[in-house]
């Protein structure tokens, strides 16, 4: 042993001896050129000797890869995702294209040389249908790659080693990153109706293939219709679900403002585009008012709707509703609608105007000859218009006059005689003039009403021989009844006597 150490060779056999030994502790406790990335430093099988060949195969790495990520393996298989897109395009081995090792823990197998000069900020997803646009386009990566979002991603051969960071696995619907403001309840691809660029307005959704809108419909909040239940208005998104409505007819939503039952459909007066709903009125027919309970005569169907119902006016007295004690309105109080022709002069006598009045017009009315009984018409005054004795007054606001006219003679003709019996008959005409029926055959009896009775061969006479018509100082003529002479030579000449021949 001495001699060995006092050998001259011997500091080199030392230096060789722990140059090895140091050579062989090396090996044993670090045989790669450098120290792993993270990810491939947590795999113990990696980092022993022996561990090269788990990922340098007599196959080339890629073998060595896949047979640790099955996940990318299973991409390829499926021809979905990433890794399937670039191996249609990569040369040689395709992993680490990207992926290097062996500089150190800190390293980031997926990281910045992964990307190579590439900004992975402005990565647009060529191998998917969901391409960055709008909104999306000024999102950074991890917005959407986090592990809020990302599920759980570990190889099949070490599950209990979880990868940190990755971008597999996060799915292309909207709701893997948004949650559903719809609760559920309509399509589950929101790109039917939505775009990137924002959640409002949708700009595919056509709300008219589900309920045509009109103006007024247009005007309104989504929640106006659509109704939020319980599980929604307790979520902090306070979600619409669309599917849910108040109801797709008009009474769902809407009371009805219409005193009776139409037999129609709403929409058959009102069109869904309606900009003002009133429009509805010009929908009304004289057969769809009839079932208001009102019948539109031949007079009433001439008139213009808002002459019997105002725009002006609200609803409640637009429309009166008939069940209301005080309507009046109806086809039996015309009052409702129309002043009082007749200004109260039959409110004695009659109690409405339908005792008279017709609703297919005013004129003419159901009073009668019979009702006519204050006087009686008879003869010639049954071809005398009313208005020829009911006259209106010359003055404004004046109204014909019926009840109270005069029933003298003289109050509607002029005294045929000028006076001549006004001392003894007075205004009295059927004194002499017995009836209205025939004013030519008079109840004068000549024998009991004058001083002159009629006898002999007078019985015989015209009237007219006695009574001629003369000629009055103002150029009137009349024909003259008094006075006149009562003996013979007023009426005969004397008779001229003869002398006897002798």
């Amino acid at each position: 042993m001495s001699g060995l150490l006092t050998h001259r060779h011997s500091p080199l056999y030392f230096g060789i001896a722990a140059m090895v030994s140091i050579a062989t502790l090396i090996l044993l406790r670090a045989p790669l050129p450098a120290g792993l990335a993270e990810g491939h430093a947590m795999v113990p099988e990696l980092s022993r000797l022996g561990g090269c060949v788990r990922c340098h195969t007599d196959e080339g790495i890629d073998p060595g890869c896949l047979a640790c990520h099955d996940e990318i393996q299973a991409q390829l298989d499926s021809n979905s995702g990433y890794h399937a897109y670039l191996a249609e395009t990569a040369e040689g081995d395709r992993c680490t294209s990207c992926h290097v090792d062996h500089f150190g823990g800190h390293f980031q197998v997926a990281g910045a040389v992964a990307w190579s000069d590439l900004d992975r900020d402005a990565f647009d997803h060529p191998h998917l249908e969901f391409s960055l646009l709008g909104a999306h386009d000024a999102l950074e990566c991890d917005t959407c790659h986090n592990p809020e979002f990302t599920p759980v991603i570990a190889t099949l051969e070490f599950p209990e080693i979880t990868r940190k960071q990755t971008f597999l696995g996060l799915g292309q619907d909207c709701m893997e990153c948004h949650e559903d403001p719809h609760a559920g309840g309509l399509s589950p691809t929101c790109t039917e109706c939505h775009d990137q660029n924002a959640f409002v307005p949708a700009p595919h959704f056509d709300h008219d293939e589900h309920y045509e809108l009109g103006c007024a419909h247009d005007e309104l909040e989504c929640q106006g219709c659509h109704e939020i239940p319980e599980q929604a208005a307790s979520s902090e998104l306070r979600s619409l679900p669309f599917d849910q409505v108040r109801g797709l007819e008009c009474l769902e939503c809407h009371e009805t403002p219409h005193r009776v039952e139409f037999s129609k459909d709403c929409f058959d007066c009102h069109p869904k585009k309606a900009c003002v709903w009133q429009e509805g009125q010009k929908a009304m027919t004289a057969s769809l008012h009839e079932e208001t309970g009102f019948p539109m005569g031949r007079a009433h169907i001439e008139v213009d709707c808002a002459e019997c119902h105002p725009s002006n006016l609200e609803y409640a007295l637009r429309f009166p509703d008939p069940a209301h004690p005080d309507y009046q309105r109806s086809t039996e109080t015309c009052e409702g609608c129309h002043d009082d022709e007749h200004q109260g002069q039959f409110e004695e006598s009659y109690t409405r105007c339908r005792e008279c009045h017709e609703i297919d017009g005013f004129n003419p009315s159901a009073f009668s000859i019979s009702d006519h009984s204050v006087w009686p018409l008879e003869g010639s005054h049954l071809a005398v218009l009313c208005g020829g004795c009911h006259l209106v007054p010359e003055k404004e606001n004046s109204t014909r006059v019926y009840v109270g006219t005069e029933t003298e003679c003289a109050s509607c003709h002029q005294d045929p005689h000028l006076g001549q019996f006004a001392e003894s008959a007075g205004d009295d005409c059927q004194r002499c003039h017995s009836t209205p029926v025939d004013w030519a055959a008079p109840g004068f009896d000549h024998d009991l009403d004058s001083r002159f009775p009629l006898d002999g061969d007078h019985v015989q006479v015209p009237c007219a021989s006695c009574h001629p018509t003369v000629e009055r100082p103002d150029g009137s003529s009349v024909v003259q009844y008094r006075p006149l002479g009562r003996e013979c030579q007023d009426c005969h000449e004397r008779p001229v006597r003869k002398p006897k021949s002798g």
